[in-house]
């Protein structure tokens, strides 16, 4: 191994040792407790603890609540996934209820804090940002909340995949090198909490939409110069007719401002459009409420032939 290589791997344990230590102290003070407040939620989640620590000791697998919830036989693990509870489950067998939760509360806090923090450095390459990044992740309020107030075990798990399934879907987009982070973390997601993994997925479309559409483009525009901007992520796909093409963070809205700043010659040609357009407009067969329903107002302030207020038709002088 070279020196390069082993001084990153010593640098890498002494910070798998700082956030081991950060996530004991953490947890340490809720040991010396000793007591846990069980809200709705996490009643119900430490019944399901106890049906698989019952099972497990057992040497049974467990799908439906026979000796929990009631003995009601209730199907609450064909929804909730349970792989990851597992190590809970061994705590559990030598240590008490309340220590072994807490235990495991201390192992997820240090596994999120190093996920947070990989993912981090992945993107950015800067060890001091990364290890911030994956402290603050870690601590904050409302992942407390969900694993000690409100002890929502599934979300608290998913929240520790978060960062490693869009570190995975950064790569599929940019460069589409550790493309696999997407599906582990994912993956990691859908066996913490279906809901979360929803949303996640929601959010990565929603993401990632102007690179769906590149391809589009360039297949019909490619000896044009053209820009497609997407204005809520700050984020432009800038394309050369000499098939030169990059993606551009527009952090400071400067691109944008630029944009909004129009040339005489753009706007001698607006108006040129304008004209053309009012000129073959049929004015009989304008709908001006079909066309509400067809492009909401909010983009009608990128279209120069139409009237952005409300209720005013389209002018065909």
């Amino acid at each position: 191994m070279s020196d390069s290589k082993w001084k990153n791997v010593r640098i890498n344990i002494l910070i798998m040792l700082f956030f081991g230590i950060f996530s004991f102290l953490l947890t340490l003070v809720f040991i010396k407790l000793g007591t846990i407040v069980l809200s709705a939620d996490g009643s119900f989640h430490f019944s399901r603890i106890e049906e698989l620590y019952d099972n497990f000791r057992n040497g049974k697998l467990t799908f439906i609540a026979s000796h929990t919830f009631s003995s009601t036989g209730v199907g609450t693990f064909l929804f909730y996934p349970s792989v990851l509870l597992y190590p809970w489950i061994i705590l559990r067998l030598i240590l008490s209820p309340v220590t072994s939760f807490y235990v495991w509360y201390g192992l997820m806090l240090f596994i999120t804090m190093y996920i947070a923090y990989y993912s981090m450095w992945l993107f950015e390459k800067d060890r001091v940002r990364a290890i911030i990044f994956g402290i603050l992740y870690t601590i904050f309020p409302y992942h407390i909340h969900l694993g000690i107030a409100h002890l929502v075990v599934g979300e608290f798990l998913a929240y520790t995949f978060i960062p490693l399934f869009f570190i995975g879907l950064y790569y599929c987009l940019v460069d589409r090198k550790k493309w696999y982070l997407l599906g582990i973390g994912w993956t990691l997601i859908l066996y913490s909490h279906i809901v979360s993994a929803y949303i996640t997925l929601l959010s990565a479309v929603a993401i990632s939409i102007i690179y769906m559409i590149i391809d589009h483009f360039n297949d019909r525009l490619h000896c044009e110069n053209f820009l497609i901007y997407d204005v809520r992520r700050n984020i432009a796909y800038i394309h050369m007719n000499n098939n030169t093409a990059f993606f551009y963070n527009d952090y400071n809205n400067e691109l944008l401002k630029q944009l909004d700043d129009f040339s005489d010659n753009e706007n001698d040609i607006q108006n040129l459009w304008i004209r053309f357009y009012n000129t073959i407009a049929i004015k009989e067969r304008v709908n001006y409420k079909c066309e509400i329903n067809m492009l909401p107002l909010k983009y009608r302030k990128y279209l120069p032939e139409l009237p952005i207020k409300k209720g005013i038709p389209p002018n065909n002088n």
